[in-house]
C-alpha cells in the first residue's frame, strides 16, 4: 500500500506572494476600473470583491494574529509548566539534604553532601532547566516566525502597522532566555559540586577524584550539546526571513 512522504522545500519571496495573495489590492483595483455597462462604471459591493479576491490574503493575516497571541500565551504556560517540575525537584534536594543528611551544627559543612539521592535531583533540577530554556528558544522561534507573516500581510489590510513601533525597549522573551541560562548554569554547577562530593566520599583525595570529576563534567557538558542539537529546530541568526513548505508526495513502494 502506497503512501505519502514530505521533505521541506525553501520558497521564494514571489511564491510566498502568489500563495498569499499579496497581490490581491492590485487585482482588485484593475477590476473595479475595468468592468462597464453602456459607458457606465458598475459599482461592485466591497464584500464582494474582497470574497473574489481578498479572501485568502485576509484569512492568512487573521490566522497569524490569532496563532502569535496562541504562541505568546503558550510562553508563559510552558514557563508555568516547566517551573512547577523545577521547584518540586530542588524543594526534595533541599528537603533530603536538611532532614535526612543533616549531621551536626557544630560540623563544618553541617550537611552530608556527594550521596547518590542527592546527585540524582540534583542531575533532574538541571534537566528540568535545561529543558526549560530550550523551550524558551522554540517559543521565541515560533513567536517570530508568526510575526514575519504577519509583517509580509500586512501592508494592504492594516499598513506597516506591527512593523511600525516606537523604540527599542527590553524584551520579553530574551529576559526568560536569560533566565533560563542563569538556572541552568546554577544547577549544572549544583551537578557538579555533588558529584565531586560523591567522588571525594568514594575515592582517595587526590589526582583520582580531580580525573573522575572532570570526566564527568566532560560527559554531562556532551550530553546537554547533544540533547540541544537533538531538540533544535529550524533556527537562523542571520536576521533573514526563511520559509520552507511541506511537500507531499505520493510513496511508492
Amino acid at each position: 500500500m502506497n503512501g505519502f512522504a514530505w521533505h521541506r522545500k525553501p520558497i521564494s519571496f514571489d511564491e510566498y506572494q502568489k500563495e498569499m495573495d499579496l497581490q490581491a489590492k492590485t487585482t482588485k483595483q484593475e477590476f473595479e476600473v475595468n468592468i462597464s455597462d453602456d459607458g457606465k462604471k458598475i459599482t461592485i459591493p466591497q464584500e464582494t470583491i474582497d470574497a473574489l479576491y481578498g479572501s485568502k490574503h485576509l484569512s492568512a493575516y487573521n490566522v497569524a494574529s490569532d496563532i502569535r497571541k496562541f504562541e505568546i500565551e503558550l510562553f508563559w504556560k510552558r514557563a508555568g509548566f516547566f517551573w512547577a517540575f523545577i521547584t518540586v525537584t530542588y524543594a526534595a534536594y533541599f528537603n533530603v539534604l536538611t532532614k535526612i543528611y543533616f549531621k551536626c551544627e557544630s560540623e563544618h559543612p553541617p550537611y552530608l553532601h556527594g550521596t547518590f539521592p542527592l546527585l540524582v535531583l540534583a542531575a533532574l533540577g538541571l534537566f528540568f532547566c535545561f529543558s526549560w530554556l530550550l523551550a524558551n528558544y522554540g517559543s521565541r522561534h515560533w513567536q517570530e516566525n508568526w510575526e514575519n507573516h504577519l509583517d509580509l500581510l500586512e501592508d494592504s489590510v492594516t499598513g506597516p502597522l506591527y512593523k511600525t513601533y516606537k523604540a527599542k525597549s527590553y524584551s520579553v522573551s530574551k529576559i526568560a532566555i536569560a533566565a533560563g541560562w542563569v538556572v541552568t548554569v546554577c544547577g549544572y554547577g549544583l551537578v557538579l559540586y555533588e558529584f565531586a562530593s560523591f567522588a571525594k566520599n568514594k575515592f582517595d583525595k587526590g589526582i583520582h577524584s580531580f580525573i573522575l570529576t572532570l570526566s564527568f563534567a566532560i560527559a554531562v557538558s556532551f550530553a546537554l550539546f547533544a540533547y540541544s542539537h537533538l531538540m533544535l529546530g529550524n533556527l537562523s541568526d542571520s536576521g533573514e526571513v526563511e520559509f520552507q513548505r511541506k511537500k507531499y508526495e505520493e510513496e511508492k513502494s
